[in-house]
């Protein structure tokens, strides 16, 4: 009779589960999430859309931070112009989701921008309005009749 090996899991201190006393199991998938997350960064970062996404981004932290991004936008664009030369690494119907989820990403970084850029008009527009009353306010009251009936 053949006695089928029974895998014994056990429970560390840690709070890691062991199968026959191996722990290279948990490494190993840590592992290959790891390896896994860094392709689909690279394959990201080497799609057709990313320099617009980025740009896109950038745009937007613009409008908010104004020229702090500067520094920081010069940066981007020496690295966009990297392209890792590899195959693609995932299949077609995985390619399609990220085409997808790019043109989404873009689109909706766009809209973000417009809402920004009208509350920012807005927002200015107020404060022009504002100061422009405050300076009516403010100036003198020059009334050629009222000076001269007094004389």
């Amino acid at each position: 009779m053949e006695r089928k090996e029974e895998k014994v899991v056990q429970q560390t201190s840690t709070n890691n589960i062991t199968i026959n006393g191996d722990d290279d199991d948990c490494e190993n998938f840590e592992e290959e999430e790891e390896e896994c997350l860094n392709l689909l960064k690279r394959e990201i970062a080497s799609h057709s859309l990313y320099a617009l996404l980025l740009q896109s981004h950038l745009d937007c932290l613009k409008l908010c931070l104004g020229n702090v991004v500067e520094n920081v936008d010069r940066n981007v664009v020496d690295q966009t112009t990297f392209k890792p030369n590899h195959p693609n690494l995932f299949t077609s119907n995985h390619q399609s989701e990220l085409d997808q989820f790019m043109e989404a990403y873009c689109k909706t970084l766009k809209k973000v921008k417009e809402v920004m850029e009208e509350a920012q008009q807005e927002s200015m527009a107020f404060i022009n309005y504002m100061y422009s009353q405050l300076e009516e306010l403010l100036l003198p009251d020059i009334n050629p009749s009222s000076g001269a009936a007094e004389s």
